[in-house]
């Protein structure tokens, strides 16, 4: 044991390369199908992926002869389904799976269309992920038709918000978001923003961790779009983000992430050289600042550049679910690093086929990235799939994308616990083995760590 513990000590003075150039091109681990997937039920709407667990929504997914949409639960690690998801009240064309999210063990699936408070109105429904079981359905307290409760859904810290996209403004809204809390279904606050007109499209696209919500409103100021910052404590307006080469129908908060003070967005209909291929920018959630704007290394016009983001840990993913990589609309998605604006990789699938929309949404945990597409497979079938990608490093141990001596006390940590998940041969075993293994890999570094 102390030799093994000189080997680890050693390996804190070793030098770690930086991998992934550019035109660097990556194609899936694993392929998701839902088991009992029919004919058009657009299985990869919505994705998202916590823990190891990867939901997916479908929101013509069939449930007793009706099209009510259903989600699944996959085991990441092994691609397993776990558990189908109904809504317990389903009722034809509500639409559930239309927006997914996931946080520890609770999902959050919408149903957008659901007629509960007149037509279209939208609900949202919590389950439990370690049984598949229904907990709440949540509704606006000012719920009313067209409102499209639960078109957009994220999660963080036990709270959950959900988004609105109310059809062409009616009854005079601009759109809305709404806090709740996930252990009691109790509506905290609803979300407006402070100059919001008409026609906003606010709620299209939401996001949340660490005490901020973050709300696209991709019509704002004639569609170049906005993003506005919430406190979740107080349901205060904090900040309103645009782009600083903003132009009408940019589009700017089609998507919307945020992690660790850092918010990404799509802008699907942002200039490039006067072609409108898409854009994401990186801002600084503190003070609003515009860090960088994301563009595809091989993009063209109307691929949808940013119709998708995620990032997790200084790491961003965009998707541009219209470009031509495998065919006409095959879709791709993109990595980056948040901290340089470099772009590290590029995703696509290994049976990429036309009109697929590969990239239509994504999510990103603990270094696997989820993209969903719910067009057409080799078969011209409209069944949908959704892709992993393992885009972490088994030494990287903490998940930040970065090695050093953190890592080597994480591991360190485990090898004098006796935890398997660091026996790195196989064998069932902890020894010297496990240590080279780990010396050699921290030593030569990892795709996508600095």
């Amino acid at each position: 044991m102390k030799n093994c513990m000189k080997c680890i000590v050693i390996a804190i003075g070793l030098a770690v390369g930086v991998g992934a150039a550019s035109g660097q091109s990556l194609n899936e681990d694993l392929k998701l199908r839902a088991s009992d997937g029919t004919d058009r039920d657009l299985f990869g709407n919505s994705v998202a992926i916590d823990n190891g667990i990867v939901a997916v929504g479908a929101f013509m997914g069939r449930v007793g002869g009706l099209t009510t949409g259903a989600a699944y639960l996959f085991d990441a690690a092994t691609g397993k389904e776990l558990f189908k998801l109904r809504a317990q009240d389903r009722a034809n064309n509500d639409r559930f799976g239309w927006g997914i999210a996931i946080e520890d063990d609770i999902v959050a699936v919408g149903a957008a269309f659901n007629d509960d408070h007149d037509s279209d109105s939208g609900s949202v429904h919590l389950f439990d992920a370690t049984t598949g079981l229904q907990r709440f359905k949540l509704t606006a307290s000012d719920a009313y038709g067209t409102q499209k409760f639960g078109y957009s859904i994220a999660i963080d810290n036990g709270i959950v918000a959900v988004g609105t996209a109310p059809s062409n403004g009616l009854n005079g809204s601009t759109g809305a978001a709404y806090l709740f809390d996930a252990t009691t279904g109790e509506e905290l606050f609803k979300l407006t923003p402070s100059d919001g007109a008409i026609h906003g499209r606010f709620g299209f696209s939401i996001a949340i961790d660490n005490g901020i919500v973050a709300v696209g409103s991709m019509y704002d100021d004639e569609r170049a779009g906005s993003i506005y910052l919430f406190d979740v404590t107080t349901g205060k307006e904090i900040k309103k983000l645009i782009a600083s080469d903003r132009m009408s129908y940019d589009h700017l908060g089609r998507s919307v992430a945020i992690d660790d003070g850092i918010v990404v967005a799509g802008a699907s209909g942002a200039d490039l050289d006067e072609l409108r291929v898409g854009a994401a920018y990186i801002f600084d959630a503190s003070t609003g600042m515009e860090l960088f704007k994301l563009t595809a290394g091989d993009g063209l016009r109307d691929d949808a550049f940013g119709s998708s983001v995620a990032i997790q840990n200084g790491r961003v993913v965009v998707g541009e679910h219209m470009g031509d990589e495998a065919g006409v609309n095959s879709g791709a998605a993109y990595l980056f690093d948040a901290t340089t604006g470099e772009q590290l990789a590029k995703l696509t699938p290994s049976d990429g086929v036309s009109l697929e929309r590969f990239g239509s949404t994504i999510g990103f945990d603990d270094g696997v990235i989820v993209v969903g597409e719910n067009r057409l497979d080799g078969s011209e079938r409209h069944l949908g799939s959704a892709y992993l990608f393992d885009v972490g490093c088994r030494v990287d141990m903490n998940n930040d994308f970065a090695l050093n001596f953190y890592d080597v006390s994480a591991f360190f940590g485990l090898f004098l616990a006796g935890d398997l998940a660091v026996d790195f041969d196989g064998d069932g075993d902890l020894n010297f083995g496990d240590v080279s293994i780990f010396i050699a890999d921290f030593s030569k570094g990892c795709p996508f760590v600095n």
